[in-house]
C-alpha cells in the first residue's frame, strides 16, 4: 500500500474518534517519527510503498490511538521548551503551561548562580530545561519513582545537563 492510501485508511479509522484536524497532526507526526521525513517531504512521497514492517508500525500506533493513549507515549518523546524529552507511561507528559513557569524561573535568574530543586520532576523537564538555560545553576531533581528518575536520568544526558537526582518521597522526607 501507498503512503497516500495509508493516511486515507488511517483517517477513516480514526473518523469517528477526532476531529479531522487532530487526525492530520497525528499522521503527520508519526509519519516524520517513522519515516524519517520531514513535514514539506510527506506529500512529494505520497507514492511510497510502505513495507510491511512500516505498516505494521503505524497500525500498532493506530490502535493505541483508538484506545485514546497520548501520541506522546506511542512515538516516545515529546518536545518541552524547545528540548527533547524521552517518555514513557512511567512519566506524566510535560505541560506546555509549565514552559511558563520554566520562562519566569528563567526570567528572574539568569546570570546568577542559584540553586534548584524539582520536586516529583517525572521526566525531568523542569530541572533539565533550567539546566539548559542557567549555566549558573545548581540543579536537583527528586521524585518517588526509580523509573521516572531513570527516565528523568536519560533526559539529563540527551541534553549534556549535570543534574543531581535524589530518589524520596517527600512527603517522608525530614533532610534532603
Amino acid at each position: 500500500m501507498v503512503l497516500k492510501e495509508y493516511r486515507q485508511q488511517f483517517y477513516d479509522a480514526l473518523d469517528a474518534l477526532y476531529p479531522q484536524e487532530e487526525s492530520e497532526t497525528f499522521f503527520k507526526i508519526l509519519t516524520q517519527e517513522y519515516l524519517k521525513l520531514a513535514a514539506f517531504e510527506i506529500p512529494l512521497n505520497f507514492q511510497l510503498e510502505l513495507t510491511e514492517a512500516q505498516q505494521t508500525r503505524f497500525d500498532h500506533a493506530l490502535n493505541r490511538l483508538k484506545k485514546f493513549e497520548p501520541l506522546q507515549y506511542i512515538v516516545g518523546t515529546t518536545e518541552f521548551y524547545g528540548f527533547p524529552f524521552v517518555l514513557s507511561p512511567d512519566v506524566l507528559i510535560p505541560r506546555p503551561e509549565t514552559e511558563e513557569l520554566v520562562e519566569w524561573i528563567y526570567t528572574d535568574f539568569k546570570d546568577q548562580e542559584c540553586t534548584v530543586l524539582d520536586i516529583g520532576t517525572g521526566s525531568g523537564a523542569i530541572a533539565v530545561s533550567l539546566a539548559r538555560v542557567l549555566p549558573k545553576a545548581s540543579v536537583a531533581a527528586l521524585d518517588v519513582s526509580a523509573k521516572a528518575l531513570n527516565i528523568a536520568a536519560e533526559n539529563a544526558t540527551a541534553n549534556a545537563v549535570n543534574i543531581k537526582f535524589i530518589e524520596q518521597d517527600i512527603l517522608a522526607c525530614e533532610t534532603l
